[in-house]
């Protein structure tokens, strides 16, 4: 009996209705806080419930309060004013918050100094950014005594950007790419992802640790990324999940009381994960991973994706470089493509004369067809 042929074209619409609104999940990852703030006087309109756990104050104390309540003046005026600067992109900055000591975990925070008062300075990358409907504000802990050195940082991304600057061929090109983001970020896997014009995609170059098996090659449907992730992707921000399977936590109140709508959570480094993309890294033994879209003309041309089999966590300073190193690589890959095809091009036209001038001299132009027999396949 004869299988009953698939509209992969009418699956993949149905399939990207379906998808829940991935930029409104109501839901952030757990390592961090979230707070939405009124732009007009920086109230704070909705919390994730877990400040508890990262600043000792419940999530119900803080709502409705002046941001002034955890940070003070001048890193409030700092965080204005870059956000000013900044305009519609994400500005960052490290702040210090005065958590209670018995609140702060040894896990998490990392005191400089207490209080009588029985505080402590908890240290934090905040990331503001401005959405529609309000400022969202997250908050990630960070130990200042065991920060990234950015002196190496700044060494190391120059040095792997000499390197893809210096490499013609498109192949080696890509795979020095997912060499690179393997060597800063330690990642198990980092593979190449490009998509073609009915957005499938395909694993053109990768780097892994040795024992795995590879993903070279393989291609997948346009369903394996929803239109709503792709869209989310192009508007060029990474996505980093530290720990897949980690309990997300929710937003308190789920919706702006100023709007009455959801959070927009597109741009949040800390937006929570589907319960779809939760099974699919799980049913690839994937915890945690980094991805980096590449954009070409303003389309999403593909992807860099990483993959780990356990739990790990990126601070801000190497997510940063990695996404410099993704754009470069966008920038760069323009340039090895054109490179590419002008010597295919003259490879060809080169075949194409040789062609014509035997014919010329040839005595039977059957023979000038056939011999040498590469010739009409070039």
């Amino acid at each position: 009996m004869s299988q009953p042929d698939v509209d992969f074209a009418q699956l993949t619409v149905q399939l990207d209705r379906d998808y829940p609104l991935i930029h409104q999940p109501g839901l952030i990852q757990p390592h961090g806080v979230l707070l939405a703030l009124r732009e007009a006087d920086l109230e704070i309109l909705q919390v994730s419930n877990n400040t508890q756990e990262h600043l000792g104050i419940a999530p119900q104390e803080l709502l409705g309060q002046p941001l002034s309540v955890l940070l003070e003046q001048e890193q409030i005026q700092a965080l204005q004013q870059g956000l000013l600067s900044a305009g519609n992109l994400i500005y960052h900055l490290k702040v210090s918050i005065l958590v209670p000591v018995d609140h702060a975990s040894q896990e998490h925070h990392h005191p400089s100094g207490s209080s009588e008062s029985g505080f402590s300075d908890s240290h934090f990358d905040a990331l503001i950014q401005r959405t529609e409907a309000a400022l969202i504000l997250e908050l990630e802990p960070i130990d200042p005594q065991n920060g990234n050195d950015f002196l190496a940082l700044h060494q190391w991304l120059k040095q792997a950007i000499a390197h893809l600057q210096q490499t013609a061929d498109l192949t080696t090109f890509l795979r020095l790419a997912a060499t690179e983001v393997q060597s800063i970020t330690g990642f198990d896997r980092v593979h190449v992802y490009q998509f073609d014009d009915h957005q499938a995609g395909c694993v053109i170059a990768e780097a892994k640790r040795q024992e795995l098996p590879s993903y070279l090659g393989l291609h997948y449907p346009a369903t394996d990324i929803p239109q709503p992730s792709r869209d989310l992707y192009a508007r060029g921000m990474l996505r980093h999940l530290p720990h897949v399977p980690a309990l997300q936590v929710e937003l308190i109140p789920t919706e702006n009381p100023d709007t009455q709508q959801p959070l927009d959570l597109g741009l949040a480094m800390l937006r929570g994960i589907d319960d779809c993309c939760v099974e699919y890294y799980h049913n690839m033994g994937v915890v945690a991973n980094l991805v980096l879209p590449v954009i070409q003309e303003g389309q999403l041309w593909g992807l860099i994706s990483c993959h780990h089999s356990t739990a790990k966590y990126l601070p801000y300073e190497v997510r940063a470089v990695c996404e410099i190193l993704g754009q470069v690589v966008a920038s760069e890959l323009a340039n090895k493509v054109n490179h590419e095809e002008l010597d295919y091009i003259v490879r060809l036209r080169a075949i194409q004369s040789d062609f014509v001038a035997s014919i010329a001299q040839a005595e039977n132009f059957k023979d000038a067809l056939i011999y040498p027999a590469p010739r009409l396949l070039e």
